[in-house]
């Protein structure tokens, strides 16, 4: 049966699901819940990026993923816990081997300056079969390790991908994203500076690709770059990225 909406754009080359920008238009939001109904979890588009609708008491999973290291995974998974802390329960499941995430918790511990979320070491296993009561699930990968990413892409609702505006870094976005099959995806620029070519240029691609990206970006800083293992007292432009992820995850409510 043809879904009720004429102008449903075609599937994405990458996600291969329906692009849907929903509004106060009745009409529309009949459209979008026989999508829902047909695909089950869709990706909605909302000013260009996915949004990821579920009930109010169920956990939303965040993976933060890149085949590339070096792109502010561990960074981004952190300080968007500590950022969606504010108004939602947020923890951080550690699943990179090198356990950066659970260092950083022990050495804020130690300086009797604890993080005011919690930070549990993840592998395959608990990643298929740990369950939480926090409102939001931050996961951090490894750059390597298919196992691994595999279980973080099945357990996660939206992955988020963090990356470089150069052009080395950009390239490896288009493989995470093909990995990610149907699996919702936002990429987030890190370490900018928006004066440069590359950041132009990287988010003019990524727009003509139909990629869903961040508004915010999060600026090349020296600062940031110290406060590794540290209480994130400042949250830099993470707090602008957890206000975009909270509205993606009031959907169209």
């Amino acid at each position: 049966m043809p879904l009720p909406y004429p102008d449903a754009s075609s599937p994405h080359r990458h996600t291969g699901m329906p692009y849907i920008r929903p509004h106060g238009n009745p009409a529309v939001r009949l459209y979008v819940d026989a999508v829902i109904r047909q695909y089950g979890n869709p990706v909605i588009r909302i000013d260009g990026k996915p949004s990821i609708r579920k009930a109010v008491s169920m956990t939303l999973i965040v993976s933060i993923q890149n085949s590339k290291g070096g792109v502010a995974k561990t960074t981004t998974a952190m300080y968007l816990a500590a950022a969606l802390e504010k108004n939602y329960s947020a923890e951080v499941w550690d699943a990179d081997p090198q356990g950066t995430a659970t260092e950083w918790a022990e050495i804020c511990a130690e300086l009797e300056t604890p993080l005011p979320f919690q930070v549990h070491a993840a592998n395959v296993a608990t990643l298929r079969k740990r369950r939480t009561t926090a409102d939001v699930v931050l996961i951090d990968t490894p750059p390597g390790s298919p196992d691994i990413l595999n279980a973080a892409t099945e357990r996660a609702d939206v992955v988020v991908i963090p990356t470089l505006a150069g052009a080395i870094e950009l390239a490896r976005v288009w493989p995470t994203l093909d990995a990610l099959g149907s699996k919702p995806a936002i990429v987030l620029l890190t370490k900018v500076n928006r004066r440069t070519l590359s950041y132009r240029a990287a988010r003019r691609v990524l727009e003509e690709e139909d990629v869903a990206v961040f508004d915010a970006d999060i600026k090349s800083s020296e600062v940031l770059a110290s406060q590794a293992n540290a209480y994130p007292k400042k949250l830099f432009q993470y707090g602008d990225v957890a206000l975009e992820l909270m509205d993606l995850m009031k959907g169209t409510e």
